[in-house]
């Protein structure tokens, strides 16, 4: 699972974080969902190169030693779990399918950019977060993306809006 630097719990507010009303099952605002998973990942990938590396080492030996798979999958429900929630107040239907979606591509993104075909060159902020924008959109049926258009699609819903 990716790692919980700056990403937001769930049910927590603050003036930048990602809930829009004053408590648990207030709507989650899109925008500081974006911000903080962008930030987040961002982060792994920038700041924490070598801690990186050396959780896919620890994983893979997770996967020859049965204590290390307790510990590795504990730490991983450490941001599943927020995960879950954050996708449900967004307004998924299927928040642990979504959330099991965002991790994998955010697996794939760590492993390419500290270990693949990736590795000079990662993403900018602003890159993860349209990727997070088109990965949600895709999810929640948020409606177009920037520089799309309201509608014309065979995909759109009423008022042009994409349906999930």
């Amino acid at each position: 699972a990716a790692g919980t630097a700056g990403a937001p719990r769930a049910g927590t507010e603050t003036a930048a974080g990602p809930r829009a009303g004053a408590g648990p099952g207030a709507p989650l605002d899109p925008d500081a969902l974006l911000d903080a998973l962008s930030l987040a990942l961002h982060r792994y990938l920038t700041d924490h190169r070598a801690l990186l590396v050396s959780r896919y080492e620890l994983a893979l030996e997770a996967t020859r030693r049965p204590e290390l798979r307790a510990f590795f999958d504990a730490a991983g429900s450490v941001f599943r779990r927020p995960l879950v929630a954050m996708t449900a107040a967004a307004g998924s239907a299927e928040p642990e399918r979504h959330a099991l979606s965002l991790i994998a591509w955010c697996e794939g993104l760590m492993f390419s950019c500290a270990a693949g075909s990736f590795h000079a060159a990662v993403p900018s902020r602003s890159e993860l977060r349209t990727g997070f924008a088109e990965l949600l959109r895709g999810m929640l049926g948020a409606g177009p993306g920037p520089g799309q258009p309201e509608s014309g699609g065979a995909a759109d819903g009423p008022g042009g809006r994409c349906r999930a």
